[in-house]
């Protein structure tokens, strides 16, 4: 592989620990996904494996926007339950529950 190629794909993978940093969570987290199909990896040179950086970003997002919503459905069950809609508060806890990774 040549030296320009070498350094692009290296711009595009990342390390296992660099996706762990950036998803906010372990090494063995990311080879668990990575198991599970869940997250690509490709064999590096120095024998680790590498993620597709682009790959990583999107997941980051995608937990990012959960988050998010998680806590807005928190705020909502909250406020059901202070105007008495308990059965509209338990519906929005299972899809909580539902959503909660």
């Amino acid at each position: 592989m040549g030296t320009v190629l070498r350094r692009r794909v290296c711009r595009d993978l990342l390390t296992t620990r660099e996706a762990a940093d950036l998803l906010r969570v372990r090494p063995l987290t990311v080879a668990l996904w990575v198991r599970a199909g869940k997250l690509p990896a490709v064999p590096m040179g120095d024998g680790g494996l590498g993620h597709p950086r682009d790959q990583v970003l999107d997941l980051a997002a995608w937990g990012g926007a959960l988050t998010e919503a998680l806590t807005a459905l928190e705020a909502v069950r909250e406020l059901a339950l202070s105007i008495g809609a308990e059965s509209e508060a338990a519906d929005i806890g299972r899809l909580i529950d539902t959503l909660r990774p």
